[in-house]
């Protein structure tokens, strides 16, 4: 005899993982961009008062930032269904592969960190087959950094 039970869903060996680090990686974004606002704040302001300074790109870049991570924050407060499951692996390499960045920048430069870590990037997500399309992203990066900001707006990079 057959027991209705045996044809339901069977209980699995596997652990699902319930995202419960996302309220609290909410709040470590927006205490990071907080924390760079006052920072980008610091920088000096420019003698004219209708001019671009070196404070105003750092001050976009953080009010951005922060808009995000608000964002960021109330969704995380919300209950949304299906929010089980295992950390994508691609997720934590990219997160590793941007702290690593910020890490080499003053080592190497900011216009080839930017260039390499962006190629790097591309080819994590899209995989090998994608080499040309990161050839052609690290070189426009390349191009943005250095010749965008040394050269165009003549402000000196890291």
């Amino acid at each position: 005899m057959f027991c209705a039970a045996a044809f339901g869903p069977q209980p699995t060996l596997v652990r699902t993982m319930t995202r419960f680090y996302e309220p609290l990686l909410a709040a470590v974004f927006l205490a990071f961009n907080a924390a760079y606002l006052y920072l980008a704040l610091a920088l000096p302001q420019s003698p004219l008062p209708d001019d671009v300074g070196p404070a105003q790109l750092p001050v976009a870049i953080a009010l951005f930032g922060l808009v995000l991570a608000v964002l960021y924050v109330l969704q995380s407060w919300r209950k949304q269904p299906g929010t089980k499951g295992p950390i994508p692996i691609k997720l934590v390499a990219f997160i590793a592969l941007v702290v690593l960045a910020s890490i080499v920048s003053p080592l190497i430069g900011m216009a080839l960190t930017l260039s390499l870590f962006a190629a790097l990037g591309v080819v994590l997500l899209d995989g090998i087959p994608a080499w040309r399309a990161a050839l052609v992203t690290g070189a426009c990066m390349f191009l943005i950094g250095f010749v965008g900001f040394s050269w165009l707006l003549d402000l000196p990079l890291p």
